[in-house]
């Protein structure tokens, strides 16, 4: 995982981080990720941050990087949210991808939490 690619798509982002960019950590984590309470899999790609998959060649990761990240995006793994005054709404980041859009013209408060040392795990990690 590394903020690069949203970094070279996104002007706003790639100018608070700078030159920050370039000594950015980048991080290892597992292809399917397991939920520390429920312990369904998940997958852990995202077109922001997800840049290889390790153990195979990286044509290879890139061709299943991307039959992955079209797969995500089937309509039977996806929940449609309209807000409504009032409306709260949560989500767990650890095995879901949220993605905006802007089809209100009312203004939103929004709050996030992090969960503090949790760690990404995958099944081989479970055992």
């Amino acid at each position: 995982h590394s903020i690069r690619p949203l970094a070279a798509r996104s002007p706003a982002v790639n100018k608070v981080l700078g030159d920050r960019i370039n000594t950015w950590p980048t991080a290892v984590h597992p292809l399917v990720e397991v939920h520390p309470v429920t312990g369904a899999k998940a997958l852990n790609v995202n077109a922001n941050w997800t840049t290889e998959i390790q153990g195979v060649s990286r044509e290879e990761g890139q061709l299943l990087l991307g039959f992955l990240l079209e797969h995500i995006k089937r309509p039977e793994f996806n929940v449609r949210f309209r807000w409504n005054l009032g409306d709260v709404a949560f989500w767990d980041n650890r095995t879901s991808l949220h993605c905006a859009i802007g089809d209100y013209n009312t203004k939103r408060i929004m709050k996030r939490v992090a969960f503090v040392g949790h760690k990404p795990r995958g099944p081989q990690d479970m055992q």
